[in-house]
């Protein structure tokens, strides 16, 4: 794997990680 590749795919999951984190605290909120 080349250090683009991996910065890319670390981008992509802490991207995931914010959508998941966001999702977790609506779905808190509006329970």
């Amino acid at each position: 794997m080349t250090v683009y590749a991996f910065s890319e795919a670390r981008q992509n999951f802490s991207s995931i990680l914010e959508k998941a984190k966001i999702e977790g605290i609506e779905k808190i909120t509006f329970r």
